[in-house]
């Protein structure tokens, strides 16, 4: 109780506190999603569900009437479109008829994210700064307006998503440079591991939102320099040899939805 509590209770407060603007969510006219963008995504998100398991690749909504490709990725829309399915039985294969239950999912996945990126917070700061430190951090983002306005219940878009997907990025930075500290020379398997899953956090976050490059790219700096202060030569060429497999991995994942 005393390891789960603590997060348990986050995670609560976090989604009470999105789920403030619930009225104006699910009113006597059906569901209204905030913000514009939530429109659009939605749309995405029903067509995956009516003809999954495409994706809304070209959009003659886009452009009228020649049309377009939109400009983010499809994978947090297919995602939750695959997440959705069991609330649209028989729905995916006729491709009509009411898609209202979908929309009442969708509009709940960024508060839960946003409560999650607050335990995730809480659990990676505790690890290293102590759990008085871990809860002070986690109970001001939880009460953040900037985090609260992209993960608010209805804000369907794909920044409670980024967010998180940040902060497990910087997550695995910090674990993998933990490891290389932690062991020696002679016992590289948990540093591969650690540089190689800090390699698939770079793709994920890259793939939900090529903006993720920001973010990405101050990790990269951090370990650039990490790499270029190591005390000797051969402990920085094998940093170099486990950066260069964890962004080649990372390009690897990207690349499918990159060279078309």
């Amino acid at each position: 109780m005393k390891r789960f509590g603590i997060p348990l209770v986050l995670f609560l407060l976090a989604l009470l506190v999105r789920a403030l603007p619930w009225r104006l969510v699910f009113s006597e006219n059906g569901i209204l999603p905030r913000g514009n963008d939530s429109l659009y995504h939605l749309r995405r998100i029903v067509y995956s569900v009516a003809n999954f398991p495409q994706s809304l690749e070209f959009d003659r909504y886009i452009a009228y009437p020649a049309g377009a490709r939109p400009i983010w990725t499809p994978v947090f829309d297919w995602l939750l479109a695959l997440a959705a399915l069991p609330f649209a039985p028989g729905l995916a294969a006729a491709g009509q008829g009411d898609f209202t239950a979908v929309e009442r999912f969708a509009v709940w996945v960024p508060p839960v994210l946003g409560a999650l990126c607050v335990v995730a917070l809480f659990e990676t700061t505790r690890r290293r700064f102590g759990t008085a430190m871990a809860f002070s951090a986690a109970l001001i983002l939880s009460l953040s307006s900037g985090h609260f306005w992209y993960s608010q219940l209805g804000f369907v878009d794909h920044h409670a998503a980024v967010a998180l997907a940040a902060w497990i990025a910087l997550a695995a930075a910090m674990r993998w440079l933990e490891c290389e500290t932690a062991t020696g020379l002679d016992e590289v398997g948990p540093v591969w591991r650690a540089s190689l899953g800090a390699g698939c956090a770079f793709a994920a976050a890259l793939l939900l939102w090529p903006g993720s490059l920001l973010h990405v790219g101050l990790i990269e700096v951090g370990l650039l320099v990490y790499l270029l202060t190591r005390s000797t030569r051969t402990a920085s060429a094998g940093f170099a040899l486990c950066f260069s497999a964890a962004n080649g991995l990372a390009a690897l994942v990207v690349a499918p939805l990159a060279l078309g």
